[in-house]
């Protein structure tokens, strides 16, 4: 991918101090893609996993991939969607944290945050393929991940994703000025120059 095709936000960062990234779900055509965060145990991954089966047959969601986070997980799907679908879908179910989608909703967006922390842990394999899916969004989640996630002929063909930089007082990257930190965060930035 082009690394200049990429728009990177910045805001109120200061280099080498507690700096995280957000990953915004918003594409380049005004839609979203789906992302939800919960705030659950580890242990219940299985029940995460079986809610994530239940969306997909609900709404005809594609793939879902889910995320380990410090605090439980995030998921999400590359399909477009309306921005108000997200909290309609995530609302139904208790695991969601409210407070993702409600300042998501107000915000006009949604972001994950995309710290050092994060491990892709599982993919839930769908049987639909109704949603135009983001392209942008894929190369982002390959390059962070190291993962690749083919291309087909349901993915625009948008590049553009917007990251956002913010201070953050948990897993930046900066937090312990670590020699490791700073590398991922100067290849992450090199990267989307």
């Amino acid at each position: 991918m082009p690394m200049q095709n990429i728009l990177i936000n910045k805001q109120n960062c200061k280099p080498f101090y507690n700096c995280a990234f957000g990953l915004s779900g918003l594409t380049e055509d005004n839609q979203h893609i789906f992302m939800l965060d919960a705030d659950i145990e580890h242990n219940l991954f299985t029940d995460l996993k079986a809610i994530c089966h239940n969306i997909q047959e609900d709404c005809c969601l594609s793939n879902i991939y889910i995320i380990q986070t410090t605090n439980g997980f995030n998921i999400l799907s590359f399909d477009k969607l309306d921005l108000s679908y997200i909290p309609a879908i995530g609302g139904k179910y208790k695991i969601f944290d409210k407070d993702f989608y409600k300042i998501g909703f107000d915000w006009g967006y949604y972001d994950l945050r995309m710290d050092k922390d994060k491990r892709l842990i599982d993919i839930v394999v769908s049987r639909h393929n109704v949603y135009q899916k983001s392209n942008a969004h894929r190369e982002f989640f390959n390059m962070f991940f190291n993962v690749n996630i083919k291309k087909d002929n349901t993915f625009d063909d948008y590049k553009k994703v917007d990251l956002i930089e913010f201070v953050s007082d948990k897993h930046g990257y900066f937090k312990d000025n670590k020699l490791d930190d700073v590398e991922l965060y100067k290849n992450m930035c090199d990267y989307y120059k």
